[in-house]
């Protein structure tokens, strides 16, 4: 009697083992499916991408607009992490230097967005601010 009970009890236990086994096989083989899909993602959505240069332009505009100038340096060098040719993004750094009176600062970063566009005529006029601004907080420049 106590021999059935116990080949009962294996029998009962065999018939729910092998359902967790597929159970946890299929939740493995899936982890790693969406793994894998997550990973392929991170590659095409490369943060090289324009778009995302291009929001963190705007933002960081924005952040000038609201005279957040810090805030605004701060998203434009992430901007030159993704692309260090990034001419708005060194004009805006320009800018955003010189209302902190980094002049030196607002200088390199108009100077480089003129260098990598000639015709780049905001950066031009951002570049003679500077020097306005600074010759009249400190006359002797």
């Amino acid at each position: 009697m106590e021999r059935k009970k116990i080949n009962n009890i294996i029998e009962h236990l065999f018939f729910l083992v092998i359902p967790l086994v597929i159970f946890f096989t299929i939740t493995i083989n899936n982890k790693n499916k969406i793994e894998n899909s997550v990973s392929q993602s991170q590659i095409n959505n490369n943060p090289r991408d324009e778009s995302t240069e291009n929001e963190l332009i705007n933002l960081g505009i924005k952040y000038i607009n609201q005279k957040k100038y810090q805030k605004s340096i701060e998203i434009n060098l992430q901007v030159l992490v993704l692309n260090s040719n990034n001419k708005l993004a060194h004009n805006n750094l320009g800018y955003a230097y010189a209302k902190l009176k980094q002049w030196d600062k607002g200088i390199k970063h108009c100077s480089k967005a003129i260098q990598l566009d000639s015709n780049f005529q905001l950066a031009k006029n951002n570049l003679q601010l500077i020097k306005t601004m600074m010759s009249k907080s400190n006359p002797e420049y």
